[in-house]
């Protein structure tokens, strides 16, 4: 009876061994959703997008080493693999989970705006990048990030380069990526503030914008976005009530942390968004915020 019941503990390993690369090799030849999680890595940010194709894009990493759990969570086990990181501007709430995230996995490329920075955690993250020779390159107004075919990324901001470059307020150095599927238009905010709100009102909306700088703008627009990614974590400084009436976002997703001592998010800024008629949803309130977008455009919105 012992020497029965080994053979099938050995039958059931070796079963589920066979399941588990299976089902591997099944996930990565079939067609997988396209999907953007909203990472709950308490007060800071971080973004997770994975591509139809597999490709993993990690904007901002948070203020701890909470992204590496939330990796594990959302990524196949067999995958170590990501294929851009993107920095919005170096905070440390953006920042550490970075240099975690890099210290661990096989990061492509990085992108971020190249502003000048001194902290420490800067510091160690562009000795990072040199130590492991990862190919760097800043991010403008106009550049684009090509994911999937039909998916793009491209900066809305800075204005121009700011390689070598020291600012005043680094919040609203942040890179403000527009997400562009087939059907839907996500809009990235990072710590971006009322300044460069109505920058991209005057650029990118209709409101504003005359019809020569419409065709100079590439077919970008902010009308109409399906999810926004607000700025500054909900600060009282930024989501307008101007910016509001220019995207008309479905969804609002405020990255925040429970209880911070920033107050965050701001209940004016709430309140903006409750008039707007976008539905809020918050980190701090709900844990990861995850969209899926099938293969027909068919968007799907859960909670984990």
């Amino acid at each position: 009876m012992e020497i029965l019941k080994n053979k099938f503990l050995v039958f059931g390993g070796i079963f589920a061994i066979f399941s588990v690369i299976l089902w591997s090799f099944v996930s990565v030849i079939l067609p997988q959703p396209f999907k953007i999680a909203f990472l709950d890595v308490g007060q800071g940010d971080s973004i997770l997008i994975r591509t139809r194709e597999g490709k993993n894009v990690l904007i901002d990493g948070g203020p701890d080493k909470s992204v590496l759990y939330k990796l594990e969570k959302h990524l196949p086990w067999y995958d170590r693999t990501i294929d851009a990181m993107i920095l919005t501007h170096p905070h440390a709430d953006h920042l550490i989970g970075l240099i975690e995230t890099a210290k661990r996995y096989d990061v492509k490329r990085i992108i971020s705006t190249g502003v000048v920075h001194t902290t420490p955690e800067y510091l160690e993250w562009l000795n990072l990048i040199k130590e492991k020779k990862i190919p760097a390159e800043p991010f403008k107004k106009g550049d684009r990030l090509m994911l999937d075919n039909g998916i793009s990324m491209t900066a809305l901001w800075p204005e121009g380069s700011l390689v070598g470059e020291r600012v005043d307020d680094l919040n609203n150095s942040s890179l403000a990526l527009l997400l562009q599927t087939p059907n839907e238009k996500i809009l990235l905010m990072g710590d971006a503030q009322e300044e460069i709100e109505k920058n991209l009102i005057q650029n990118y909306s209709s409101i504003k914008r005359s019809s020569e700088k419409r065709v100079n703008a590439g077919n970008l627009d902010i009308e109409n976005i399906t999810i926004l990614k607000t700025g500054h974590h909900g600060s009282r400084f930024a989501t307008s009530s101007e910016f509001l009436n220019a995207v008309k976002s479905k969804y609002a997703v405020i990255s925040a942390g429970a209880n911070n001592q920033f107050g965050h998010p701001h209940l004016d800024a709430l309140k903006r968004l409750h008039d707007s008629g976008a539905k809020i949803l918050r980190t701090d309130e709900s844990g990861d915020i995850i969209f899926t977008i099938t293969k027909n455009g068919l968007l799907r919105q859960r909670l984990d």
